[in-house]
């Protein structure tokens, strides 16, 4: 009698779990048409059977077609950041993302999974502008307390600050070859940084408003800025002359 008793209470507790987990199965679908297929994964986990534990998780076709659905949509939903993302990089290699916010903090991102991997807390004040080196080795964040940082992305150690700007700096980033960066700032300046040594190694001026933006030329030849002034601005990287 026991065991009929064992075996009964067993089935249902099957039941229950086979039907717990077809609604997990259900929802994850839901997840993934909603773009947070990341989520979904995470919750089909919960209800995907093991070697470790398959006593205690059946098998269930809905909970293996769903989790073959959200693997296959690569549509990430990135999550965790506590005020506005003003800026994102991706990593030259193609498999990490940076962002940085308003709520003080540098994150950083699996690609292809959507998993938050690690981030930097205590800037001063909020952070505009984030790029990657051209190798992936570093990374450098532009602040509105008027500096630049630039971390190890290995290790996570700041490297190095630069200052100099008399303005919140609104954009930050390297040039081709990874050995200059450029900072523009409210200050209405254009800086030009020695990566090697930290340096400020030039100052360009002409813009009569806050200067918004920067890039380089693939070949690091020019550089354009851009400018509250509703202008842009082509400079010469020889002679840094507009």
């Amino acid at each position: 009698i026991a065991f009929v008793i064992i075996a009964i209470m067993t089935y249902q507790y099957r039941k229950i779990q086979i039907n717990q987990a077809r609604a997990v199965a259900h929802r994850a679908t839901q997840l993934v048409e909603q773009g947070e297929s990341y989520i979904a994964r995470k919750i089909l986990t919960q209800v995907t059977p093991n070697a470790s534990d398959l006593i205690q998780r059946p098998y269930v076709v809905e909970v293996e077609d769903a989790l073959r659905y959200a693997h296959s949509h690569t549509s990430h939903i990135f999550r965790g950041h506590t005020g506005p993302v003003y800026d994102i990089a991706i990593s030259p290699d193609g498999r990490l993302i940076a962002s940085v916010s308003g709520d003080k903090t540098l994150n950083l991102w699996n690609l292809g999974t959507g998993e938050f991997i690690s981030g930097w807390k205590g800037f001063p004040d909020y952070i505009n502008s984030v790029s990657f080196s051209p190798d992936g080795r570093t990374i450098v964040v532009a602040t509105e307390d008027k500096s630049i940082d630039m971390f190890n992305l290995e290790t996570g150690e700041l490297i190095t600050t630069l200052e100099g700007h008399t303005g919140g700096i609104n954009s930050v980033s390297y040039s081709p070859n990874g050995q200059t960066a450029v900072s523009v700032s409210d200050d209405k300046t254009i800086r030009l940084w020695e990566i090697s040594t930290g340096l400020n190694i030039d100052i360009l001026e002409g813009h009569i408003y806050n200067v918004t933006s920067a890039a380089f030329s693939p070949n690091g030849k020019l550089m354009v800025s851009a400018s509250d002034d509703m202008t842009i601005r082509l400079w010469d990287m020889d002679t840094k002359k507009c």
